[in-house]
């Protein structure tokens, strides 16, 4: 994903964080819980500890996650708007039309 959103970042993000993101480039999908991160640990030890494993990069990847948020979210604002209820209740009222009954 980095790469393809890359032109569109701060290059401080970029240039900060980089290495620490693309380390998520070889972690398994469904890396999600407990039993697999036993899994991935028993087979793939160097890279457990590395990444899912270390405390530093869990770190990293939460400030890298937190600046990039922050950075969505001031470049979002432009698009956000407070929706009147006249708007919403129109919007409630439309005809839906359900393709599964």
């Amino acid at each position: 994903m980095l790469r393809k959103v890359r032109p569109h970042l701060p290059e401080n993000i970029v240039k900060d964080y980089e290495n620490d993101i693309l380390k998520m480039d070889g972690l398994p999908v469904g890396l999600r819980y407990r039993l697999d991160a036993w899994d991935f640990r028993g087979n793939r030890e160097d890279s457990y500890n590395d990444t899912i494993g270390s405390d530093y990069w869990l770190n990293r990847i939460q400030e890298a996650l937190s600046k990039l948020i922050d950075f969505s979210n001031e470049n979002l604002k432009s698009h956000s708007r407070i929706v009147r209820s006249s708007e919403l209740w129109d919007e409630v009222m439309e005809p839906r039309y359900e393709k599964y009954i």
